[in-house]
C-alpha cells in the first residue's frame, strides 16, 4: 500500500515526488524522492530520516524518466 504520495515544485525547474516506504521491506520513516532536473531527466533518492543527515541519504538511480513505487515494488524507466 502507498502510504504517502507528494507532489512539490520546490523552483522553477526542480519539483519532486515523494513516496513513504513500504512495510515490512523499509524501515519506517523511508522516504524515496524523485528530483525532476532542468535536462529533464530525474534522480531517484532515499532517506530514513527526512533528509536530515547525510549519511541516511541515497542516490537510488539517475538520469530516470518516471518512477512508481507500487506496493513493495520500485518501477523506473529511462530512454537513455
Amino acid at each position: 500500500m502507498l502510504l504517502v504520495s507528494k507532489y512539490i515544485q520546490t523552483n522553477m525547474f526542480v519539483s519532486f515526488y515523494s513516496h513513504r516506504g513500504v512495510e515490512p521491506y523499509d524501515n519506517p520513516t523511508t522516504v524515496f524522492v524523485q528530483r525532476h532536473e532542468p535536462q529533464g531527466d530525474s534522480s531517484i533518492l532515499s532517506s530514513t530520516d527526512f533528509f536530515q543527515d547525510e549519511q541516511n541519504r541515497r542516490v537510488i538511480l539517475e538520469k530516470v524518466d518516471s518512477f512508481q513505487l507500487r506496493d513493495k515494488y520500485m518501477f523506473a524507466t529511462t530512454t537513455r
